[in-house]
């Protein structure tokens, strides 16, 4: 936030030397306004170097004509001692914006704050859902997927005037080690447009976690009950050939013939909605074009199941990957081609 410039300035001072505070919280100059909590008296401050037997007044911009109270009034000289001048203001119940100007009568420079008067607790200004929906989200289980992005956003209330107030976003995890989701923009850093596109990083653990949604001043609004999946199918599906349970040294196939290739669901694991197979690597004459899958490698199918059909007469190892559909969670699975006689 930047000082008008429309006057010349008569003295080497100017209010970018200034520091400014909130009920305490410091104002950075970027910030493109501070809050009023409406109903409640806030401290106002303002310290300066040059501020001491300089006489300065507050000013009050209000085109939304609320009430709001002053100690010392508005548009008051008061001459000052020491490097300190603070003013209570105390606005009445109700939502608004309206703009604070400083002025002195030390130099012809002003400096002007939009502000912001609104109730001291987030969730009074409105609530949190996801892109393309008016309906606050529900209770329950937020899934985010590896690599998968889901857009929050924070809507404003009927009548609340907290469209360009900045907030920002943090990750609140129940377990240790790094944050399990990122976002564009930064996590801890103020967005004025109230959307944050939210994706999990690729781990192979669960982890529980919170999104805090917090603005200056103001009790955060807390979107609980969020998980991180793994990024290891293994954790959710069997991997089954021909029925069976696939042991941990691999899956064995055989050449000329069609074989059943599941994944089947873990007692109590989330859906997947969709999956792909693909074919992974081999050696020798062991090349993709030769497999055949119905459905089709690489093909979006939400029945987890598929008949592979392996090149006769010959023999080696391959592998095969299953993966979500727009995610990067995937179960990668050893793969042995025998002859059919073996």
């Amino acid at each position: 936030m930047r000082a008008a410039t429309g006057f010349s300035i008569t003295k080497s001072f100017s209010w970018e030397e200034a520091s400014f505070c909130i009920n305490d919280e410091p104002v950075p100059w970027n910030l493109p306004g501070i809050a009023l909590r409406r109903g409640q008296s806030n401290k106002l401050t303002v310290q300066a170097p040059w501020l001491d037997g300089v006489q300065i007044k507050l000013g009050l911009v209000n085109d939304a004509g609320l009430v709001i109270g002053a100690s010392p009034a508005f548009g008051q000289w008061s001459p000052k001692e020491g490097d300190t001048a603070e003013w209570t203001l105390t606005p009445e119940n109700l939502s608004g914006r309206v703009r604070l100007v400083f002025l002195s009568r030390e130099f012809d420079q002003v400096h002007e704050f939009p502000c912001w008067v609104m109730s001291s607790n987030l969730s009074d200004e409105g609530y949190a859902t996801w892109r393309g929906s008016v309906i606050p989200m529900p209770e329950g289980v937020k899934e985010f997927w590896p690599d998968t992005s889901l857009t929050v956003i924070f809507r404003a209330k009927p009548d609340s005037p907290i469209a360009g107030f900045p907030l920002m976003l943090k990750v609140q995890a129940k377990q240790s080690g790094a944050d399990p989701v990122t976002s564009k923009p930064l996590l801890m850093t103020p967005t004025t447009d109230h959307e944050w596109d939210v994706t999990g990083v690729t781990e192979a653990r669960e982890v529980d976690f919170d999104l805090i949604i917090s603005g200056q001043g103001m009790t955060p609004f807390i979107v609980s009950d969020c998980i991180r999946r793994s990024s290891n199918l293994l954790d959710y599906v069997t991997i089954r050939l021909n029925r069976v349970e696939v042991p941990a040294d691999g899956a064995r196939f055989k050449g000329g013939v069609s074989s059943e290739l599941s994944a089947v669901a873990k007692p109590g694991s989330p859906s997947l909605y969709y999956v792909r197979l693909y074919w992974e690597k081999g050696g020798g004459e062991l090349e993709g074009s030769r497999f055949i899958s119905k459905p089709d490698f690489e093909y979006a199918v939400e029945k987890m199941a598929w008949n592979v059909h392996c090149p006769s007469h010959t023999r080696g190892e391959f592998a095969l990957r299953i993966q979500k559909n727009w995610s990067s969670a995937q179960a990668r699975i050893r793969c042995f081609l025998e002859p059919q006689s073996m």
